[in-house]
């Protein structure tokens, strides 16, 4: 498992191990800072309910 910028909360560290291609090779991106993520994620669109 690799992880990379997460924010924990109320949970122990992970345990990692290996490597993985950067999703950059294969697509642009940009990353949003973790720390944004509880306003980002519920502002979403949504799917079908």
């Amino acid at each position: 498992m690799v992880e990379r910028n997460n924010v924990y909360v109320n949970c122990g560290e992970p345990e990692t191990l290996g490597t993985v291609v950067e999703p950059r090779t294969f697509y642009p991106y940009t990353l949003d800072a973790p720390a944004n993520l509880p306003t980002i994620v519920p502002a979403a669109p949504r799917g079908r309910n």
